[in-house]
């Protein structure tokens, strides 16, 4: 998957916060890690998100939206995403899975 051009924002009514870096592609089974801690630089996104519950938006450049979420609290040492991995319903993991396809156990 091609993502040049595409935006990441913490703020659906600015979809244009933070453009992911020129020529991220992803790879069939790869991943791709961005840290939201707005630091700004490289994959570190220039929002912060809040464990307290947030949204978060991926759009295209023409700002049609590609997916967005909306999450509430999250426990210590808890992730939150798709099962399976980018198609499925959202999901709490137990067991992180870092750099790693989501699973359910």
């Amino acid at each position: 998957a091609d993502l040049t051009g595409m935006f990441l924002t913490d703020d659906f009514n600015s979809p244009f916060k933070w453009q992911l870096p020129d020529n991220t592609v992803i790879e069939q089974k790869s991943f791709f890690i961005v840290w939201a801690d707005d630091l700004d630089q490289g994959n570190h996104a220039s929002f912060k998100l809040s464990r307290s519950g947030e949204q978060i938006g991926l759009y295209h450049s023409d700002g049609t939206v590609a997916d967005t979420v909306t999450f509430g609290n999250l426990p210590d040492d808890v992730s939150f995403g798709r099962f399976p991995d980018g198609a499925g319903s959202w999901h709490y993991f137990i067991e992180h899975t870092f750099n790693n396809a989501n699973a359910v156990k």
